[in-house]
């Protein structure tokens, strides 16, 4: 049966799609022998069995054309059925849209699925629809992305697209809501620094805790407690890099994670914010997490939209395009290659590939940045570049869910090229800060 499946998934090189930019295969989700995914922005959700393919073209939303489908692996499983995100109401705005679907959990206690809404103009936040009846109704009137179900709550982020403003945590038994305001991150960060755009992504739970998933790192939260902590992963400052638009997978007690190189872009940026994200520092990169450890385990040159396992298979649905081309209109192609690759399980957690990051001093100034995981590494460095001589700040620390914070250890550099032997961090996190900014500088992390 799964050889059978496998045989029929491939690359999907697009064809058609009007959009702004490359949408992917989202909600890779392997349910009762059966493999349902999405190709978005072809509109096109794919049902696998062994024996046959089933192939729904978003009909019952309107007439074709039909440009669109879920890029935010909104797909959930109950009884005998696979709910995924469909959208269909319209403003009628060639600019604007209704929030789409960009969540979906199954609330148990009260046999309803409760959506989260986060990317649009109108009708944004948490909503409930009655399995039965079809009825909807909305929860919380604050924009949200993703959530998850933890213990007898469902918590969802909170916040614009760019900005992770709050964790919403609603009681399945009583409906009453907890809302933890966040506010400035570097007063709960372990190295004590801020994040820049700290963008809305993923939201998983594991070992008695809430893991919000942002641009720059992680929030670790603690609802019964009202404990928050931020843990930077692979923060490069003024750049798109994070774990946005993807799925998180528990695999073998761990999380799963992929922080992808380039989400989000613009053909022309006009504005800054826009230039940031066009800012490429390296490759995407999955990250299995199993606290108080994080640890690369894989390099993609292709974001990751997705995961799942089959069998003995880590299925990863990847796209060689951003999901945007910016402030622009609509492109008439779709020219993103679409694949779906199946890699052994044990292969991928078997060791840490090499990898480089390249990072422009002018994108990280004199801000903390970094968050790199350097288990499994036997010769990391810190190639550094500089215009100028400077203090260089290296913090070190875990990924302890009852943190201690972060260890500071400072490093002169000097005008020219400077090497930074990282191998005493092996096992640790670090984080760096220069303690001038060096726009001239050019920073190469070379991790083997």
């Amino acid at each position: 049966m799964i050889d059978k499946i496998l045989s029929k998934i491939n690359r999907f090189y697009s064809r058609k799609g009007s959009e702004w930019g490359s949408g992917g295969i989202f909600g890779l989700k392997y349910y009762k022998e059966t493999l349902y995914f999405t190709l978005a922005f072809e509109a096109e959700a794919h049902f696998i069995t062994g024996g046959d393919e089933i192939v729904y073209t978003f009909d019952k939303v309107g007439l074709k054309p039909v440009s669109g489908g879920d890029t935010y692996n909104a797909v959930e499983t109950v009884d005998d059925k696979i709910y995924f995100g469909v959208w269909e109401e319209s403003i009628h705005d060639l600019e604007k849209w209704t929030g789409e679907v960009s969540e979906i959990i199954y609330d148990p206690v009260n046999d309803r699925l409760l959506l989260a809404r986060g990317d649009g103009h109108v009708n944004l936040g948490v909503y409930c629809l009655d399995r039965r009846k079809g009825k909807i109704k909305q929860l919380l009137n604050r924009p949200s992305l993703k959530g998850t179900l933890f213990h007898d709550i469902a918590c969802f982020n909170i916040g614009s697209l760019t900005e992770t403003e709050a964790i919403a945590c609603l009681d399945l038994l009583d409906g009453r809501w907890h809302v933890k305001e966040l506010g400035d991150y570097s007063r709960f960060s372990v190295d004590s620094g801020s994040v820049e755009h700290p963008m809305l992504a993923s939201v998983t739970s594991a070992y008695n805790r809430v893991f919000v998933f942002t641009k720059g790192g992680t929030i670790i939260y603690n609802p019964y407690m009202d404990d928050v902590v931020f843990v930077r992963l692979f923060d490069f400052g003024k750049s798109g890099y994070g774990p946005l638009r993807t799925q998180i997978l528990h695999y073998g007690g761990g999380i799963l994670v992929p922080f992808n190189a380039l989400t989000h872009a613009s053909i022309s940026p006009s504005n800054a914010f826009e230039e940031s994200l066009n800012t490429l520092v390296g490759p995407s990169v999955l990250v299995y997490i199993t606290p108080s450890t994080a640890r690369i385990v894989a390099s993609f040159g292709s974001r990751i939209t997705g995961l799942e396992i089959l069998g003995d298979k880590l299925l990863i649905a990847s796209n060689t395009q951003p999901n945007l081309t910016g402030n622009m209109p609509a492109t008439f192609f779709d020219s993103g290659i679409k694949t779906i690759i199946p890699i052994s399980v044990n292969e991928v957690l078997g060791g840490s590939p090499p990898i480089t990051f390249e990072i422009n001093g002018g994108s990280v100034s004199n801000r903390l940045w970094g968050g790199i995981p350097l288990l499994g590494y036997k010769e990391p460095k810190l190639i550094i570049y500089s215009s100028k001589e400077n203090i260089l700040e290296v913090k070190s620390y875990s990924l302890a869910l009852n943190q201690v914070g972060a260890y500071t250890t400072k490093y002169s550099i000097t005008r020219g090229r400077n090497v930074l032997d990282l191998s005493s961090y092996s096992g640790e996190i670090v984080s760096f800060r220069f303690e001038k900014g060096d726009p001239k500088s050019i920073i190469r992390l070379v991790l083997t």
